[in-house]
């Protein structure tokens, strides 16, 4: 998938993860001046209310007979990508003749760029919503409630994936239709498994063992990197969750979360079959893969064109991230096309959504090979059936949870990943460690 200005600072350490964070604090400030004092967010409460459609706009009817621009906006992640949207949108302008769309690229700081466009009232009507900040943005009012739209048209919500859905989603509303996505896969070195005669892990156990074979010299079993992108899902493998259904507690110390932790962290400090991206000489763990420095690696769809373009000789596989005590998880990293609280035109501007996520359009997407589609339907095209690395990471949305948190997360985000840090470079012990995010978090909730 190509990667989302979140999902690439997620690739990198603990610098840029902190930047994000405050790039979070810098979004809440700016956006609350957009919802005032009394919006509502997670735990049963409404996010910012807006104006009723028929305010936005006269009747269909009028509407329909008048020409009208669109504004779209998002992120310019490659030049084949960019060429692929402004075909669809060239397909949109001839199906819909009256609807003009302007696409508006933003090549850098695109969260920067949104808050200050959410702030001066004039943002596009469409727009890329990173289910990362989805919670921050959906509450604070940037984006509309879709329902009515949806109804409308007859989009049939059940060919989305579920859990790509969920992450746009908020007291019953949805506020994005996702585009594409990505879930984590175990991406392994074929040759170095085929010569110590091993086969790809499917437990936590068998992982330890596979990778203890594979520690030889200077290559290590597996990189593992400090990050919570990686590391919750094994959370939920223990049979542990981060938030109860509204969001309004959290168990980051639970006995899970210290019990996948020490499995975590262990496969560093007490097998020592692992180590950092920096530590192994790389700039994140895609990077260590690539040079040989380990045998296997924690990633996602990113590293597919990743590996082609740096490794292009490299024999890899991809297989689902190895089962836990209680089942299997993985993080999904998607991003939806969402309709602008400052849109004048919000049922067209709807139209255009639901073209850029129909499933003629994700058809012709998948052709790039840059993302994995979110409807069911094209994940069964026959585009994958040689493909079984994609096929791993497609298997993987079934159980997946989004990428997400709550809003007003940058706080114990932040503290999230200093913990993991700090237990996996000096040995902090992980239940200290997570009482920390813990507390951290509680005391967010506090302040809301």
């Amino acid at each position: 998938m190509a990667s989302t200005p979140a999902q690439t600072l997620w690739k990198e350490e603990s610098p840029m993860r902190r930047k994000l964070a405050a790039v979070f604090g810098a979004l809440v400030v700016a956006a609350a001046t957009l919802a005032g004092c009394g919006s509502k967010q997670e735990g049963g409460q409404e996010p910012a209310q807006q104006q009723p459609a028929q305010q936005q706009q006269t009747g269909s009817q009028s509407s329909s007979q008048e020409k009208v621009t669109i504004r779209l906006t998002g992120w310019a992640s490659s030049p084949a990508e960019t060429e692929i949207l402004e075909t669809l949108l060239e397909g949109f302008r001839q199906k819909y003749p009256n609807i003009e769309v302007s696409y508006e690229p933003v090549n850098a700081d695109y969260d920067k760029k949104l808050q200050a466009d959410a702030v001066a009232g004039t943002m596009a009507d469409v727009f890329y919503m990173d289910v990362l900040w989805a919670p921050d943005w959906i509450s604070k009012g940037l984006a509309i409630p879709l329902d009515e739209y949806i109804q409308a048209e007859g989009v049939d919500l059940s060919d989305f994936e579920e859990s790509l859905l969920r992450g746009f989603q908020m007291n019953g509303k949805t506020y994005g239709l996702p585009k594409g996505y990505s879930t984590l896969g175990l991406f392994y070195n074929v040759e170095m498994f085929e010569q110590a005669g091993l086969q790809p892990p499917k437990t936590w156990d068998e992982l330890v063992e596979v990778a203890k074979a594979l520690t030889k010299g200077d290559v290590k079993g597996i990189v593992i990197s400090p990050d919570h992108a990686r590391f919750v899902p094994f959370i939920y493998m223990a049979g542990g969750k981060l938030f109860n259904e509204d969001k309004t507690e959290a168990y980051f110390n639970s006995p899970e979360a210290v019990q996948a932790a020490e499995f975590y962290v262990g496969l560093v400090t007490k097998h020592k079959v692992a180590d950092t991206p920096k530590a192994l000489g790389a700039e994140w763990a895609g990077d260590a893969f690539a040079k040989g420095r380990a045998a296997m690696a924690i990633e996602g769809h990113w590293m597919i064109p990743f590996l082609q373009e740096k490794a292009p000789d490299l024999k890899y596989g991809v297989v689902e991230l190895p089962e836990g005590p209680k089942g299997r998880s993985n993080f999904v990293f998607t991003v939806a096309y969402a309709v602008s609280k400052d849109s004048k035109h919000p049922a067209e501007a709807f139209k255009l959504v639901n073209y850029l996520t129909s499933e003629e359009a994700q058809r012709q997407q998948i052709q790039l090979g840059l993302e994995l589609p979110s409807r069911k339907s094209v994940a069964k095209d026959p585009f994958f059936a040689d493909k079984p690395d994609r096929q791993a990471l497609i298997a993987g949305v079934a159980y997946a949870q989004p990428f997400q948190y709550t809003a007003n997360q940058a706080p114990y985000v932040d503290e999230f990943a200093k913990a993991l840090e700090n237990m996996i470079l000096n040995g902090a012990d992980p239940k200290t460690e997570l009482d920390k995010v813990q507390a951290k978090f509680e005391e967010v909730m506090k302040q809301r």
